[in-house]
């Protein structure tokens, strides 16, 4: 690590500790079946912040395992949608790697391989079979395939 980085990382590990515990609060959240969309926004905050500070001291997979992240969350932001099954599952696996990736560079060791390769996996998975998420959208009624066109309109 170089000197700039060296003196950044402090600042990555404060960013890591304000910020996780909303991305955990909203995947602890989603175990319990509760999808609150100011929980997914403060959850993809939190993973922008540590996207871009991970970027700034050059840590790589922690950038990138964030990056992915961060755009399964906001298209569910956006989307006014919540995660699927698969995706909350690999969601909660990118978290718990990140951790162990944040705990080996404040120790200064270097993660396996294998580490990336699940996460990217499990990503590759969630962003290839999202199927249908829950609208919190109120007033609209869905179907499988989507918004019930023969619902009554609430306008």
């Amino acid at each position: 690590m170089d000197d700039i980085q060296q003196k950044l990382l402090p600042v990555f590990l404060q960013e890591v500790q304000d910020n996780l515990p909303a991305i955990e609060s909203f995947l602890l959240a989603r175990a319990s079946m509760n999808c609150d969309q100011s929980a997914l926004d403060r959850a993809f905050r939190a993973m922008h912040t540590l996207k871009g500070t991970a970027g700034l001291i050059k840590a790589d997979s922690i950038r990138s395992i964030a990056m992915r992240v961060e755009n399964i969350l906001e298209k569910h932001l956006h989307g006014h949608t919540c995660p699927t099954q698969i995706e909350y599952d690999a969601l909660l696996f990118a978290h718990k790697q990140v951790c162990v990736l944040i705990d080996c560079l404040k120790t200064g060791k270097s993660a396996s391989s294998e580490v990336m390769s699940g996460v990217t996996q499990a990503l590759d998975l969630a962003e290839a079979f999202p199927g249908q998420s829950s609208s919190a959208l109120k007033g609209q009624k869905e179907t499988s395939t989507g918004i019930d066109p023969f619902a009554e309109d609430t306008v």
